[in-house]
């Protein structure tokens, strides 16, 4: 009886244990390869490109208007990974802001690319995440990664010398009731 139990719970826990490192892990690996080599995403350390503020210096780009015109034109469009769930995305536009707004099942990520004025005779742009919902900074490089990738293309094809500076962030939590 015992030897049955202990087998059955092995079987419960070994077999998805199993399914995810022999099958989804390698599928969501190649999947990657194929988003890195399309220029969808790029390679970067996800331990700390997530805690990382990119500020961006352009003395060609005045503000976010050629920016908002090219994300009307081509939204971002998050590719779903296997095992993962579709991730809606909605972007915002203001005067001096592009929000995203990343969710799936009562998760939510919120990105914001600020225009932080001129300064030397240099635009300066923020982008950064600014608000997390019950989902990990570590789970959300993904979608962290495909946002920015698509920014800097965009900033790099408007300004071919555009410089980027990364800044660590400061993470507090606050527990909601």
């Amino acid at each position: 009886m015992y030897f049955e139990t202990v087998i059955s719970l092995v079987a419960i826990m070994g077999i998805p244990y199993f399914s995810y490192k022999s099958i989804l892990r390698p599928a969501q690996q190649m999947l990657l390869d194929e988003y890195e080599e399309r220029g969808l995403i790029c390679k970067r350390d996800n331990k700390l490109f997530v805690r990382q503020s990119h500020y961006f210096y352009s003395k060609k780009i005045s503000n976010l208007e050629a920016v908002v015109t090219d994300l009307q034109s081509n939204p971002i469009k998050i590719m779903p990974l296997p095992g993962k769930l579709n991730v809606s995305l909605i972007q915002s536009y203001q005067q001096e802001s592009i929000t995203f707004l990343a969710s799936f099942f009562g998760n939510s990520l919120q990105f914001q690319l600020v225009d932080l004025g001129e300064l030397n005779e240099e635009y300066r742009y923020c982008f950064t995440l600014i608000r997390t919902r019950k989902i990990s900074v570590s789970a959300s490089a993904y979608i962290y990664n495909v946002i920015l990738t698509r920014i800097e293309n965009i900033l790099k094809k408007l300004d071919d010398s555009i410089e980027v500076q990364r800044k660590v962030m400061d993470y507090r939590t606050i527990r909601y009731k």
